[in-house]
């Protein structure tokens, strides 16, 4: 909880959560329903699961640093996520090109 100042007094306010497993894993689901939309030729398939085995790995790394043994080692671990998310972002670009070629 958060307080404000509303001018006389102050006042208790939720703040927001930003849960980054819980929106992580929401990530990996979009990208199952994302996948499924990609045209069935060699083309889209080769990159279909490219996106398929990598949209879930920032969640799994994610996930194994919350059991991280040192500071540094969590560090390590999420940056290994951020990196994975990243690769993801190149990937489908090739896939939305990919996807315009086949309309």
């Amino acid at each position: 909880m958060a307080l404000r100042f509303d001018g006389e007094t102050e006042v208790a306010v939720a703040k927001p959560v930003y849960d980054l497993e819980e929106r992580l894993a929401v990530f990996a689901a979009r990208i199952v329903v994302y996948v499924n939309r990609m045209p069935g030729n060699i083309a889209g398939r080769y990159y279909a699961g490219q996106l398929l085995r990598s949209g879930g790995s920032p969640a799994l790394h994610y996930g194994e640093s919350q059991a991280a043994e040192s500071n540094d080692d969590f560090i390590h671990k999420c940056k290994i996520a951020l990196k994975d998310v990243e690769g993801i972002a190149g990937q489908s670009a090739h896939s939305e090109a990919l996807q315009a070629d086949a309309r």
